[in-house]
């Protein structure tokens, strides 16, 4: 099979498959479902998947959707590899990521055992 594609026919394909689960397609379920005597999510017949999401002009189309604010910050670091460290750094030392001390870097991220390649 040395059928050649397209890039554009590839994120075409993944993102209608990706729409096709989100959809609920393939039986997924949502955790809100309704569960039967086995604990399995079960829907009322006939009625369809849930989601929000929709295709419109070939783009997967999500509507807007208020989400709570948990807490408030002036900087949130999410990630503790190489990056996420380095973000870390550049915020108590109230310097740009770029300008962080390597050397000090790379001592957190052994003493993190890091994987660095």
């Amino acid at each position: 099979m040395n059928r050649k594609i397209s890039r554009r026919d590839l994120i075409g394909t993944l993102g209608a498959s990706g729409l096709a689960a989100g959809l609920g397609a393939f039986g997924t379920a949502r955790a809100d479902d309704p569960k039967g005597d086995d604990g399995k999510a079960v829907r009322p017949q006939g009625q369809t998947p849930r989601s929000p999401a929709g295709i419109v002009d070939g783009k997967v189309i999500q509507p807007r959707r208020e989400l709570p604010v948990l807490h408030k910050t002036d900087v949130l670091v999410v990630g503790a590899g190489p990056a996420g460290v380095a973000a870390a750094l550049a915020v108590q030392d109230k310097c740009l990521p770029r300008q962080v001390d390597v050397h000090k870097l790379q001592k957190i991220l052994k003493e993190q055992d890091a994987y660095l390649g």
